[in-house]
């Protein structure tokens, strides 16, 4: 009775807390939810090879385990305790027809990628199985202090990574409907973006779109998705979507290259660390046609110079294989497309399944232009990053033996690289040393740093020592690097880099450069001593990622504040003739003086004059009390809205003044006279109408508009050349109702203009 008492009380205070903490803590309104989404750029995942769930979407059970059945929605990939406990149940429901890529039948078992976040996080939760099945769970979670919301802004994209590209697409249409959820979160996010800042119509240019981030083999997907999108849409309109949609795309872990480690599952299996026999990790990849997507490629693919490939080759080959007479025979990087399948075939008739689906579904496809698996080039996208761990012991290669078993080959030898070296585990090989880095344990580095091919001609780089507590001389940057000299500048024996060799480092490569008025940036971070599997739950990488995050959303939002605030101000002041009376009140402060767009000058001019003072965005913010009648000044000189404009239509003078003290007094004078004079309204001139041509149209500031003189009707306000409307603003063909000439007489008239013509407003 006591124990239930003290809960009964526990339960009290801890109900009477909760509530009155979430009553307290505003920072939970739904004003502050919704700014958090408006700011964050939408983000999409899309997880690598065995990172996301599969579920049963049948019924079946296991004829050999009564224990066992997998019913609609139970875990395949990954349910330890199936997988140990009913392992050929398992390798049913998993398995796939090597011929026509179908479920097995017999009894059926369907399986099919899980959605959402929980599909890539943690595969298989629980207290044993949680930590060593975690993908994206730390990602995720970082996301989400950062204010992401899950399907609103922050989307993830599984796939069944068993399948080709083109099966992806045929089976699941995973393109078309990867393309659909990016196209929504942009929407939404351009939704939000409207609400919050209703004066601008859209966002600024070259800046829409998501950020992508993708790890392994998801990368390579997402590579395919873009030539999906060239394929389906012609090239030109795929690079204007993509311009449009995607931001920027982050690839970690990018094998771009292809993996050794594919190659290994294809020839002994590769159990992945599976509770499952390397036999029947091979029968997993044979059955796969999504295998070859990941096998090793060739650099002087595209026609890059030879020069620049050559860095890319690793000095062994890739695979070296012990037949039963004893011969040895290499294959190199452009044999895994036929030859290797071809000669193994004699002894091994698993393999022809193999150079099936590379036939089949990568050599015949189309969108690859029926040309095959080729070294990847830079996306068509303004901003790329690669990130990938470096410095890990990696295999680079192996020699294969073919045992007594059929269709059976057992590792003899293994080839790796580690710290600027080359060696076997066996000394099949004398070691060789050069001045490269190694990979990250799973993807060797020639594949991972292919994407220094992307960078420019020059890149900068700077190294971070990789703790907290560094001085600022141990920071290195080196600037305008040629890519050919990177092994040589990252040689710690280098004269203008001196390491400290017990120190690791994060190395970042960044260029850019500027193409069509759009920035085009490409970035490298290496980071020493993190593995391939567990990048995405390296505080180093995480750190980098929220830090980028962040900055894109900060960078974005303060832009969009400033230009808002541009746009509310000229938008007040163009519609100042349509509000003329919300503005009779004269000013008396300087924020109460507004720049009048049309007449090209500041409201209530007897009051109000034109001074820029450093740190003026707006014309408006220029315009301030007048302090003195005699102030002269230069509009062109002191306005650098105006000097673009004067530098763009080639009207600037050093020498040109406009003195609008001056101008006013004599529009004052104009409007005293008309004032006195109420015979000055409608005066026939003697050329057939009632209008006064000698009144200047900018002496109606304070004259009621029905009875203030007009130019002739007939006199059209047209742009002097159809094509000349620029920044809203352009020459007239004559003197019209709204003209004006701030550029002198002699450079005519000028007013504002509307581009009219959708191809000429493209263009521009």
């Amino acid at each position: 009775v006591l124990c239930f008492v003290m809960n009964i009380i526990f339960l009290f205070f801890l109900f009477t807390s909760t509530t009155v903490n979430c009553i307290l803590r505003s920072d939970f309104s739904r004003d502050d939810v919704f700014t958090r989404l408006q700011q964050r750029r939408p983000l999409v995942i899309i997880p690598g090879f065995a990172s996301s769930r599969l579920r049963s979407f049948t019924n079946t059970p296991c004829p050999n385990n009564v224990l066992f059945q997998y019913n609609i929605g139970d875990d395949v990939w990954v349910d330890a305790k199936k997988i140990v406990g009913a392992t050929s149940c398992f390798l049913h429901c998993i398995l796939l027809d090597p011929v026509t890529q179908d479920d097995l039948e017999n009894p059926l078992c369907r399986s099919r990628p899980d959605q959402g976040i929980d599909a890539i996080t943690e595969l298989d939760p629980g207290i044993v199985t949680g930590p060593l099945t975690v993908v994206w769970r730390d990602v995720v979670s970082a996301a989400l202090k950062m204010g992401y919301e899950p399907d609103r802004n922050l989307v993830t994209s599984p796939y069944d990574f068993r399948l080709a590209p083109t099966l992806l697409e045929e089976r699941d249409q995973y393109f078309s409907k990867l393309k659909t959820s990016i196209e929504h979160s942009v929407k939404y996010h351009e939704k939000l973006f409207k609400r919050e800042h209703s004066a601008m119509g859209t966002r600024v240019a070259g800046e829409t779109g998501i950020v992508v981030i993708c790890h392994s083999m998801g990368t390579v997907v997402f590579l395919y998705f873009v030539k999906w999108l060239e394929w389906s849409m012609g090239e030109l309109n795929a690079h204007e979507w993509l311009d449009a949609h995607i931001h920027t795309y982050i690839a970690v872990g990018a094998p771009l290259l292809g993996s050794i480690a594919a190659l290994r599952g294809a020839v002994s299996g590769n159990t992945l660390g599976a509770p499952i026999s390397e036999m029947d990790a091979r029968l997993l990849t044979i059955s796969f046609s999504s295998g070859p997507l990941m096998f090793p490629l060739d650099p002087s693919a595209h026609g890059i110079p030879k020069e620049k490939h050559e860095r890319f080759q690793d000095p062994v080959d890739p695979i070296q294989l012990k037949y039963p007479n004893g011969t040895v025979k290499s294959y190199g990087v452009k044999d895994f497309d036929n030859k290797i399948w071809q000669d193994m075939s004699e002894h091994d008739s698993a393999v022809k399944y193999i150079a099936s689906s590379i036939q089949r579904f990568y050599n015949e496809d189309p969108v690859l232009r029926k040309a095959g698996l080729q070294a990847w080039t830079r996306p068509p996208i303004r901003n790329v990053f690669c990130a990938y761990g470096v410095n890990q012991k990696t295999s680079v290669g192996y020699r294969f033996k073919k045992t007594n078993k059929v269709n059976d080959w057992d590792i003899e030898d293994t080839f790796y690289e580690e710290n600027g070296r080359f060696f076997s585990e066996y000394n099949s090989f004398p070691n060789i040393k050069t001045n490269k880095k190694s990979g990250d344990g799973t993807v060797q580095y020639s594949s991972l740093s292919w994407c220094k091919t992307w960078l420019g001609e020059t890149a900068n780089i700077t190294f971070v020592p990789q703790r907290k507590d560094y001085s600022k001389d141990e920071v290195k940057y080196l600037v305008n690097v040629d890519p050919a000299d990177f092994d040589t500048v990252l040689s710690s024996n280098h004269e203008k880099v001196k390491f400290n060799s017990s120190i690791p480092y994060t190395t970042f490569y960044e260029s850019s450069k500027i193409v069509s008025n759009q920035r085009i940036a490409t970035s490298v971070w290496e980071f020493d001593g993190v593995d391939h599997l567990n990048i995405l739950q390296s505080n180093l990488f995480l750190n980098e990622l929220t830090h980028h995050l962040e900055s894109l959303d900060a960078r974005l939002g303060d832009m969009e504040a400033h230009l808002e605030q541009v746009v509310r101000e000229m938008s007040h002041s163009f519609n100042i003739f349509t509000q003329h009376q919300a503005f009779a009140k004269p000013p008396t402060t300087d924020d109460e003086c507004y720049w009048d767009y049309r007449e090209m000058r500041c409201l209530w001019p007897t009051l109000c004059e034109y001074r820029y003072v450093f740190g003026d965005i707006h014309l408006s913010q220029s315009c301030r009390l007048r302090t003195s009648k005699s102030s002269t000044f230069s509009i062109l000189e002191s306005s650098p809205i105006l000097q673009n404009w004067a530098d763009i239509l080639g009207l600037r003078k050093p020498s040109q003044q406009i003195d609008l003290y001056e101008l006013q007094t004599e529009s004052e004078n104009i409007n005293s006279k008309i004032g006195n004079d109420n015979n000055s309204y409608g005066n026939n001139n003697g050329d057939g109408d009632d209008i006064d041509d000698d009144i200047p149209i900018n002496s109606c500031d304070n004259i009621p508009n029905d009875s203030c003189p007009r130019i002739r009707n007939d006199n059209v306000c047209e742009c002097h050349e159809i094509d000349n409307c620029r920044n809203g603003f352009c020459k007239y063909k004559t003197h019209c109702l709204g003209a004006t000439q701030p550029f002198g007489e002699e450079n005519g008239w000028w007013g504002p203009c509307e581009k009219k013509d959708d191809l000429i407003k493209k263009e521009l």
